[in-house]
Parts: C-alpha cells; structure tokens; sequence
C-alpha cells in the first residue's frame, strides 16, 4: 500500500541521513583525537616533530582498522566511533611509553640508537606483552553468538595490536630517522 512504501521510503531516507552523519562525525572524531594527541605531545616534549611521530603511529594504526573494516564489510556506525577513540587512546599509551624510554635511555647513555635499542629491549618487550595480554582477553569476545559484540571485539583487537606494533616498531624507526631536537636536548647524566 501506499503508507507502507512512504514508510519505508521515510525509513530509508533516515538510514541514509545518519550514515552521512556517522561518516562525517567519525572522520571529525578521529582528527580531533589526533589533533589533541598531538598538542598534548608536542607541548609535553617541547617537540613538533615528537607530535608528528606519535600522530603517524596512531594513524598508520588507524587506517590499518579502516581497511580492516572495509575488508569484513563491517562499515562506520555509532557503535564503532567510541571502539576508534579507544583504539586511538590505547595506542597512544603504548608510543608514549616507549618513546619516554627511548628519552630516559638517552639521558644515560648519550647514543641516540643504542637508547633505541635498550628501550626496545625493556619497555617494547613490556608494551609488548601488555597488549598481548589485553588482547588475549578481548579475542575470547569475537566467539560471541551476539554478531555486535563479535565484531567490536575484532575490532578492538585490530586496533590495539597495530597500535602495539606502531610503538614497538614505527615510532623508533621514526626517531632513528627524524631525531627529534628534543632527544639532544636532554642532558646526559653522568656515569654511575
């Protein structure tokens, strides 16, 4: 009848809207979260470029679950705009932790790529298992009969283990590469 096909015409057109809304919103989301990562790192280590690092960490990691997503057809929705931000703030955990390392390791040894490798060997190794462990504990919700949960859970993990990867491996590959002015202006402490 002719109420059910305005019915449904009105239902689709409000499908349409919010996935329009979504799209926008979660492209707005991410690059506030970016932007504010980046401020709070750069104003944090007094470095432009220590921003720059951890922002293409968190983004390399985030287009990672972009395409993961594409992959499984699983699509931007309310629901996984929230399951980003987390991903994103996980992620940017992980960088900062290995990239202060790197700083402190700095400090003692005055060799910016032996820091590097001694940070890699301490805190990666940590960063490493810590991810390992919350991501064990996330799969076991992929086996869910609730379709919803099984794929935010996929999701999460997608997003926390490239994350782990990024600091583990990107973000000193990007020091090594950049050497950011605020590792040479860390003091070198004396032998102890």
């Amino acid at each position: 009848t002719l109420a059910a096909y305005d019915h449904r015409l009105a239902t689709a057109r409000i499908t349409l809207t919010e996935q329009i809304f979504v799209e926008r919103g979660h492209v707005a989301n991410i690059v506030l979260i970016f932007l504010i990562c980046y401020a709070f790192v750069a104003i944090s280590y007094r470095s432009n470029s220590s921003g720059l690092i951890l922002v293409f960490s968190l983004a390399v990691a985030t287009i990672g679950s972009l395409a993961y997503m594409a992959l499984r057809e699983t699509g931007l929705t309310i629901q996984t705009l929230p399951v980003q931000s987390v991903g994103v703030g996980i992620g940017v955990d992980y960088s900062l932790y290995v990239t202060d390392r790197i700083k402190q390791e700095y400090t003692w040894c005055g060799d910016l790529d032996e820091a590097i490798r001694r940070a890699i060997r301490t805190t990666g190794m940590a960063v490493s298992f810590t991810a390992t462990t919350l991501i064990a504990g996330i799969v076991v919700w992929s086996f869910s009969n609730l379709r919803f949960q099984a794929e935010m859970a996929q999701l999460l993990s997608i997003l926390m283990g490239m994350n782990m990867l990024g600091a583990v491996f990107l973000v000193p590959a990007c020091v090594s590469i950049v050497r950011p002015k605020f590792f040479s202006a860390s003091p070198t402490a004396s032998s102890e």
